[in-house]
């Protein structure tokens, strides 16, 4: 399943990738942009507005309607970062042409997502106010609810330390700060300089060929003045020579220390996949070493698990923890660590993280969705296989491989969220 580029303008290309193996199509359309403080939450809130309605659907319940005739289709807003670059549009999942009394489901779903871009809901030139305070509203909700999720914000806070205050710290969906200065007229604006200046990805996975869905493509989406758009990059922070320990106090149950580590192991790495093999082991499967060792055997943390950013060459090890804890809890895992760069791995836990890999990988064959994001998300800084390709790298590593990659994790930031004493999460 690798897909087929074709470039519908500058900067605008279409991704497709034949398949019979779903009863529907997989369609989105991804702007990509540089994160930067001031355009992170105007285009976060862009898609959320613009699935409000059109001239022609002026309102939520015209749009639903003209989903519900095209076969109860849907369409969603999407937002999320990869390393330093922020992805915002639509997706959706429409029924195959094969399923059909000859309508062309897919193609009314691009035509729509088309209309939302250039004919959205509003009045005297600008998007609808009444639309884009509500979803700020929402969105507003949204970034409270991550912050109080602990979990979550324990990671973000790391994650923003690590980044020593470069773009990369930023959210997707930016701050909530950001947020309140939205305005409708600001929001048309960007609009704007989003249809003439981003790179545009255009997905379709689906039984059609890919001649007829770029010409369907090219009659929607080839926005008048479009410019070449600036190349993009993420940041990738290097080590700076001590470890950073930062320790905030909240009024919450449970503490939350993260432990933040630079990995030298990129998209582009021909090391990836045994660092893949070494992230399962550590924390991938009931039998990883965090689990096992930090979490089962010494009672240490309520939950300890590894998160890792490739693109950014980074992980971070989030446990839930009591205070007192925080110490035993660190070098514990760090023990874990330094037993993988020892070599220090059962035939057990390899076989668990091979079998864990093999079968994350597999699965992503039964969602057209996971395959878009393999190859976007992958392929944004460096050239990417198919899945299959990779799991076949994956198949050679050894564990001296292992053991290698783990010889070159650093660590670079502790970070403790504590408890206080009375506090109620």
């Amino acid at each position: 399943m690798t897909p087929e580029r074709i470039q519908i303008a500058d900067g605008m290309y279409l991704n497709h990738i034949r398949s019979d193996r779903f009863k529907t199509d997989f369609v989105s359309v991804d702007f990509l942009s540089q994160l930067k403080p001031d355009s992170a939450a105007e285009q976060a809130l862009l898609p959320f507005v613009l699935l409000r309605g059109t001239k022609r659907l002026p309102d939520t319940k015209a749009v639903t309607r003209e989903l519900e005739m095209l076969y109860g289709s849907r369409l969603s807003p999407t937002v999320y970062k990869t390393g330093s670059v922020q992805s915002f549009g639509f997706s959706s999942y429409p029924l195959s042409p094969r399923y059909t009394d000859g309508t062309d489901v897919t193609g009314e779903i691009f035509r729509l997502i088309g209309e939302m871009l250039t004919s959205p809901a509003g009045c005297g030139g600008l998007l609808s106010e009444e639309y884009t305070e509500s979803e700020k509203r929402i969105m507003t909700d949204r970034l409270r609810a991550q912050i109080n999720d602990k979990w979550h914000y324990a990671l973000t806070r790391c994650s923003q330390i690590m980044s020593d205050g470069s773009n990369t710290a930023l959210p997707e969906c930016g701050t909530e700060e950001q947020l309140s200065r939205v305005t409708a007229a600001s929001l048309t604006a960007r609009l704007s300089s989003v249809l003439t200046d981003l790179r545009c990805e255009i997905w379709y996975i689906g039984s059609s060929d890919s001649a007829p869905v770029a010409d369907r493509v090219r009659g929607i989406f080839p926005f008048p003045g479009r410019k070449k758009p600036a190349a993009l990059y993420t940041e990738r922070i290097p080590f700076r020579g001590e470890l950073k320990s930062v320790t905030e106090t909240e009024t919450i149950s449970q503490s939350r220390l993260c432990l933040g580590y630079r990995t030298g192991c990129l998209p582009e790495s021909p090391e990836l996949p045994a660092y893949t093999m070494f992230s399962e082991i550590l924390s991938g499967s009931p039998m990883s070493k965090l689990f096992v060792g930090v979490r089962e055997k010494l009672s240490l943390c309520y939950d300890c698990s590894a998160v890792s950013d490739i693109n950014r060459g980074m992980m971070i090890v989030s446990s839930g923890i009591d205070a007192a804890n925080a110490g035993k809890a660190e070098e514990a895992i760090n023990a874990q660590l330094a037993a993988l760069k020892n070599g220090e791995i059962s035939d057990a836990e390899f076989d668990a993280a091979l079998r864990s890999v093999t079968n994350g990988i597999k699965s992503m064959y039964d969602d057209a969705g996971a395959i878009k994001t393999w190859y976007l998300r992958r392929g944004m800084f460096a050239k990417v296989g198919e899945p299959l390709e990779f799991l076949d790298r994956i198949g050679r590593v050894t564990k001296d491989d292992v053991a290698r990659v783990a010889a070159g994790i650093i660590p670079d930031t502790r970070y403790l969220l504590k408890a206080e004493a009375d506090g109620n999460e």
